[in-house]
């Protein structure tokens, strides 16, 4: 059974403003659930069906706290209008300040209203953006007429950067 302290905190965390004060947020659906328990961020609490329980026993483990509960009561404090399978309130990661490495590009977007486009390889422009295999390249299209085409590589930024006006 879900407390009605742990009912208010997940309702309050549906608002961003909340999210970002008790820097939590939550996960619902099986698959969702048992990514985040995968991906080594700290769950504070699991609320789950005894059904999600019974096959997933060994990893809900990691949730600080576990509670089994009904899909009655996922549905009443989460978003989706049906949930037969867990719940869980996950602390946002605090991530170290960043700090550029000397002699190198960085690219660095914030509050950017853009919108981002996985780029076609086929497209006229793959000629004059050399990418190197692995490179994954897209598209930031900002709401000016400027054209900003990156070469990604998963898991950090390249320094080849190239401006079409």
């Amino acid at each position: 059974m879900i407390s009605i302290k742990w009912a208010k905190l997940i309702k309050s965390l549906h608002l961003k403003k909340y999210r970002k004060t008790e820097q939590l947020f939550f996960v619902e659906g099986e698959k969702a659930v048992l990514e985040v328990l995968a991906s080594g961020f700290h769950v504070r609490a699991l609320f789950a069906t005894e059904t999600f329980l019974q096959q997933h026993s060994q990893v809900a483990q990691r949730a600080t706290l576990l509670q089994q509960c009904s899909n009655d009561e996922l549905v009443k404090v989460g978003t989706f209008s049906s949930n037969d399978a867990a719940l869980a309130v996950v602390e946002i990661p605090q991530w170290p300040l960043f700090s550029a490495p000397e002699h190198s590009w960085t690219i660095v977007l914030d509050n950017i209203n853009a919108r981002l486009t996985l780029y076609d390889r086929n497209h006229d422009l793959a000629d004059t953006v050399p990418f190197p295999d692995g490179k994954m390249p897209f598209i930031i299209k900002p709401l000016s007429d400027s054209l900003y085409v990156f070469g990604i590589m998963p898991g950090c930024i390249s320094n080849q950067l190239m401006v079409q006006r």
